[in-house]
């Protein structure tokens, strides 16, 4: 918004509006899910570090235990709350943290795969794949192609 408001431009209060008006209805929908779904504070925090740290070895059973509750009861709280699992979010906090690494680094894809968590490079690129629909090597290519000498 304050990006938006030192822009000119003939639609600037058009999407000054849309913005103030999306910024209060995220408000409002934040506000209705912390009063209908228990912890939700909490989880939205570990959910927040799961992007934040994809490194680290999250479990159901570790959230859970940070949480005092069954993992059962965790399941369906973060699935409710935010629409996915506690697991798929990790995996997709993995791959984000990976495509950047590959696209933005000189890491090799041992260390990549080390650094997103995983204990296999071989369970990484098969991952990889699955989601992105590219080894790693290949991703790492369409981000920095070689250009060959003229």
């Amino acid at each position: 918004i304050a990006y938006e408001n030192i822009l000119t431009g003939p639609n600037k209060n058009e999407i000054l509006n849309n913005l103030m008006k999306i910024l209060f209805m995220k408000i409002r929908e934040s506000a209705e899910i912390s009063d209908t779904i228990p912890y939700y504070k909490e989880l939205l925090n570990i959910r927040y570090n799961i992007f934040n740290h994809p490194e680290q070895p999250w479990t159901l059973e570790m959230i859970s235990k940070s949480l005092h509750i069954s993992p059962a009861y965790t399941y369906s709280l973060y699935k409710e709350a935010f629409h996915t699992t506690c697991m798929q979010d990790l995996i997709e906090s993995r791959i984000r943290y990976a495509k950047h690494a590959l696209a933005y680094s000189k890491q090799s894809i041992n260390e990549i795969a080390f650094h997103s968590g995983y204990n296999s490079a071989e369970h990484f690129c098969r991952q990889f794949k699955k989601y992105t629909g590219m080894r790693p090597s290949q991703y790492r290519e369409s981000k920095n192609p070689v250009i060959p000498p003229p």
